[in-house]
């Protein structure tokens, strides 16, 4: 993923990649691409994060806006992301959602599933500053199933 980053860095602004913001870039990742993603929290040149991390105190330290996907209890992943979560510096916008699935979340479902969905609004949210899509992360009426917690 770093190499990606750096990649896409250089390139951005120029030929086909005339339109790349590199102030603009999200880390992302879903099971061990979780891992890959929270290290890039740290690179100045990831403006954002996604999905459930690991290390059990770096999300302490966070200061770029991170949302956490997680499915029932009994997904591996679940724990570690609701401890993340909770970990969060306050002032930081975090959004945590979790469904009754499994730890393949709905990821394999046409456009992401519910997962990917909501995924994109946040991308057009912070990264876009289109506040219409900020609405499903501040009104939790319109989200049913999902168990939602926020800070904005």
């Amino acid at each position: 993923m770093k190499e990606s980053t750096n990649w896409i860095t250089k390139q951005a602004g120029k030929g086909s990649y005339v339109n790349v913001d590199a102030s603009r870039i999200v880390a992302s990742g879903w099971s061990c691409g979780g891992f890959e993603a929270f290290e890039q929290i740290w690179d100045e040149a990831s403006a954002s994060g996604a999905q459930a991390i690991e290390n059990k105190t770096g999300s302490v330290n966070f200061k770029k806006p991170v949302i956490f996907f997680a499915g029932v209890p009994s997904d591996g992943a679940s724990g570690g992301a609701e401890r993340d979560y909770k970990a969060m510096p306050a002032g930081i916008t975090n959004w945590r959602g979790q469904l009754p699935v499994g730890h393949g979340g709905t990821y394999t479902e046409r456009n992401g599933g519910r997962f990917g969905i909501i995924g994109a609004k946040w991308v057009q949210w912070i990264m876009r500053s289109n506040t219409t899509a900020s609405h499903p992360f501040r009104r939790t009426d319109q989200l049913s199933n999902y168990s939602t917690s926020s800070e904005m």
